[in-house]
């Protein structure tokens, strides 16, 4: 049995395990057998019951809008429309998943720095500004607030060698494969140094 397997058998427990403790709905004058907007009439127990996670309305007649799912559809899905079942959200684990989002469920975020599909690109602005689907977003001043070594329009523009730092105003002294364009000229190895110096001598 694969991981997807697990994950579906074990989303599926849980709900059954949810669905057996689901308490019992209030009753409403002027609705179907009293039954208020959220829930329906249960023939067999003879009571109204809450309607099922991914249905809410009169008579628990409405599903949930897309990208909403689940109980009173307060939660949401990070999966495309045809993967978000209305009670239990996103299928399938990783396929389908927005920009940004990964795991099962498509729950996951992707961790600063990355953003994207599969978490493949990296923000180059501060955390705040990093939307985990579409990268660095645009403040409401006048520029957006860029890491060291960067600049311009959603932080896209690196400093040009020998260039580095905030607003690229500091000098590196250091050959061009040796400089960072955020911290400046990056320490030498000790080894290296001491490799290349006999070098010299013998």
């Amino acid at each position: 049995m694969n991981a997807i397997q697990m994950a579906n058998i074990e989303q599926q427990a849980l709900f059954s395990i949810f669905m057996t403790s689901y308490t019992f709905a209030l009753r409403c004058e002027g609705f179907y057998k009293g039954c208020c907007p959220g829930s329906s009439w249960n023939s067999t127990s003879q009571q109204c019951e809450r309607c099922t996670p991914g249905y809410s309305g009169v008579n628990c007649s409405f599903p949930c809008p897309y990208p909403s799912y689940g109980v009173e559809c307060q939660q949401s899905c990070n999966c495309i429309q045809d993967l978000c079942d209305v009670s239990t959200g996103c299928m399938n684990s990783n396929k389908g998943c927005m920009p940004g989002y990964s795991g099962v469920n498509c729950s996951l975020q992707c961790p600063y720095p990355s953003y994207g599909v599969n978490c493949q690109k990296i923000c180059n602005c501060i955390q705040e500004l990093c939307d985990v689907s579409k990268g660095c977003q645009q403040t409401t001043t006048a520029h957006t607030i860029c890491i060291s070594g960067y600049f311009g329009r959603y932080c896209r523009a690196r400093c040009i060698y020998p260039y580095y730092g905030e607003e690229c105003e500091a000098q590196c002294n250091c050959s061009e494969s040796m400089c960072d364009v955020t911290i400046g000229c990056k320490a030498v190895d000790e080894g290296m140094i001491q490799m290349s110096t006999k070098k010299v001598f013998l």
